[in-house]
């Protein structure tokens, strides 16, 4: 333990005298400081009037949104030196982001993190990437040209009234570039001793007067983890991804949109899997391959006035080959929408969809489903309606979703949001919101062996466990209490508190299955199942706040502090124990962005991050630290090193629940990146 704080503190030494060096530049030199980006000319005030859509569906000023937003910008991704959307994710208060493996995250928000989280609600462009076998997001599959990428626009708490079940605690939307945007030539090529080579090719043109184009390629090879102890943990990927993007916008007002993306990637798994003979588990090193593909089109149509008229259909498909599982999926939707700006006070958003999803689950020994050919519909209806008073500084959002699905039926999912701008540059918000999570398939209809039991005295035979998917399984419930305050009093600093309390009923919850077949056997067994059997309370408050000491230093502080209390419900006796789940999130979490322009066209970050400890899985409090270093020569042409968790050689972030896989470690890496655009 001594000598792993010797090498933090040398570790910190060697930084701290780095961070001098240059801020001793910085006095020798102070004429020769540009703002070299738009993100160093962009005043705070103007950052307040970006539009975003996720919170209502319609654009508005991220100062007048009624709901705990956070907007992650393109100079943001640039100067942060993330190479995935995930790593990205770590910038916005009340957003859980750890680390698996190399290629596995876990990312939840406000509580109930896992690898298949699923009271996160994912979009790109208002396309639902979820999986309708976990209702999570794998995001080793949406491994985006980041470059393509316009503002990610999270938001924390329900967004159920208008995004549907699953969007429980809250809603990232991923929207990227209009393809007039990305004209001409974009290169990237980079590696180092994690991220060991990546590239990405993009090229964009025009056809006509009102369309525009482009086209891109992407893969990347990224290495293996460690185990705690040393040893390589074989857990790394290589990935291929191809797209497209076509905008089509005449005089009319009329916006026509299509996209497409396909991408093939390989896994490198170590998974540890129940065994029946000593140590009744076993390593399997297996190589998974994934294929996806999706297509996009979108059409809007300009009404009178401001009013508006989308409709949206899109189409994605997922193979995986793995030994223990393989399975196709396949969703079709469509979605009218509607927004009306016809009266003076009420402006009304409405809108309908419907869902197809087709499965076909092929399982092993490990997994097995019943039905493994299934075939889901699933219908809703939502409408808001934004009423102003007092001149626009009050207005009142009411509006709810309604919506079937094949497993609980219909399902309601009512809101009510205030918004008082008590000034120009200060507004107080208020929420009260119903949101549902609704089965899946691996919910209703998985069967795998969870574990096995060692025997406890001799002669006994080891007692395999089994965990049963439940087809009466019920939806997720949730009361979310909101309020928070935004505030931007001068161009030079900005602050956004938020606070909540979540109530939630119908938890899942392991309990003893009625069905057992009995501890007589050859090979005994063990059945276990999923109940809607506990109930719960998560408090918490999320802080961001900017600071602009000047026109070339910018600095970003995220908080979050969040307390998760479980109980059985009041007819519960028996299950797993309630507090385990308790211990799967942090309870504080701190970020601190720091951004320089520098003499000659360079530019400093640094990222410093601290994660309170995970009590259930044995994970101990981390403080980490990322660097980045980048020139600009020429107009177009920039290169990067950037160094990543420099502050320690690997430390753990996060241990899977259910599909277990070796204990992997995060590393201390270091990679260089040129991109051009010409």
């Amino acid at each position: 333990m001594i000598h792993i704080e010797e090498r933090r503190c040398h570790g910190i030494l060697e930084i701290a005298v780095a961070i001098k060096a240059i801020l001793f530049a910085l006095v020798i030199f102070p004429g020769g400081v540009e703002a070299s980006a738009d993100y160093f000319s962009m005043d705070l005030e103007e950052l307040m009037q970006i539009k975003v859509t996720s919170a209502s569906r319609r654009p508005q000023c991220l100062s007048d949104v009624a709901a705990a937003i956070f907007v992650i910008t393109p100079e943001d991704l640039r100067h942060s030196g993330v190479t995935s959307v995930p790593e990205a994710l770590r910038m916005v208060p009340g957003i859980e982001v750890a680390r698996i493996n190399s290629s596995n995250w876990a990312v939840t928000a406000r509580g109930f993190n896992n690898r298949f989280a699923n009271k996160l609600l994912v979009l790109i462009d208002g396309r639902n990437i979820y999986s309708p076998i976990f209702s999570g997001v794998s995001w080793e599959e949406q491994n985006l040209l980041l470059d393509n990428i316009e503002r990610i626009e999270v938001i924390r708490g329900p967004g159920g009234s208008l995004w549907g079940v699953n969007a429980v605690n809250g809603v990232i939307n991923i929207i990227t570039k209009k393809a007039r945007d990305t004209q001409r030539y974009y290169a990237q090529v980079g590696g180092g001793t994690y991220d060991k080579a990546f590239g990405a090719i993009r090229y964009g043109g025009k056809m006509g007067r009102d369309a525009f184009y482009r086209f891109y390629l992407k893969g990347l090879d990224r290495g293996n983890f460690k185990t705690a102890s040393g040893r390589d943990a074989r857990d790394g990927w290589q990935d291929f991804r191809s797209g497209f993007r076509m905008d089509w916008s005449p005089i009319s007002g009329d916006i026509l949109r299509s996209s497409g993306d396909f991408s093939l990637e390989t896994l490198n798994n170590n998974y540890l899997l129940p065994s029946m003979s000593p140590p009744y588990s076993k390593q399997h090193l297996n190589d998974t391959e994934v294929h996806t593909g999706d297509l996009l089109i979108n059409w809007q149509h300009k009404l009178v006035g401001a009013s508006r008229f989308s409709l949206k259909g899109y189409y994605d498909w997922n193979h995986a080959n793995d030994f223990i599982l393989r399975y196709r999926t396949e969703a079709l939707d469509l979605e009218a929408q509607i927004y009306l700006a016809m009266w003076n006070r009420h402006d009304f958003t409405i809108g309908a969809g419907y869902r197809h999803i087709s499965s076909r689950m092929q399982g092993s020994w490990y997994i097995t489903f019943d039905p493994e050919v299934q075939q889901d519909d699933i219908y809703n209806a939502f409408i808001q309606d934004e009423v102003s008073f007092l001149g626009d500084r009050l207005a009142l959002y009411l509006g709810t979703k309604i919506e079937h699905n094949p497993y609980t039926g219909l399902e309601t999912q009512p809101s009510i949001r205030l918004l008082w701008k008590a000034r120009a540059n200060q507004t107080f918000w208020a929420a009260i919101s119903r949101a549902v999570h609704t089965p899946d398939i691996a919910t209703s209809s998985a069967h795998t062996p969870a574990s096995v039991i060692p025997p406890s005295f001799p002669f006994q035979r080891p007692v395999t466990v089994y965990l049963r998917g439940n087809n009466h399984f019920g939806s997720e419930i949730l009361w979310a209490y909101e309020a928070g305050y935004r505030a931007s009093p001068s161009g030079i600093c900005s602050l956004d508190v938020t606070i909540y309390m979540n109530r939630y009923r119908k938890l899942l919850m392991i309990m003893p299955d009625s069905r057992q077949p009995g501890l007589l056997l050859a090979y005994p067994e063990f059945y276990i199942t999923v109940q809607n059997g506990m109930r719960g309370e998560t408090y918490g408050a999320e802080l961001a706040a900017r600071f602009n000491p000047s026109r070339w230093w910018h600095l970003q502080v995220a908080y979050t502090y969040e307390r998760l209390f479980l109980h059985r419900e009041q007819d519960i006796t028996t299950g797993y124990s309630d507090e385990e789940q308790e211990g799967k999130s942090p309870r504080n979490q701190f970020s601190l962005r720091s951004s320089m322009g520098l003499p000659g066209n360079l530019s400093f970050d640094a990222w410093l991050r601290y994660v309170d400890n995970l009590s259930d899985s044995h994970i101990p409090a981390y403080l980490t630290m990322d660097l980045r270093l980048a020139w600009k020569p020429r107009e177009g042409l920039e290169l990067a090193l950037v160094g990543r968790n420099l502050l320690d050689n690997s430390h753990p972030e996060f241990v899977p629940e259910y599909l277990l896989t070796e204990r992997s470690e995060v590393v201390r890496s270091l990679y260089g990146q040129i991109t051009w655009n010409f």
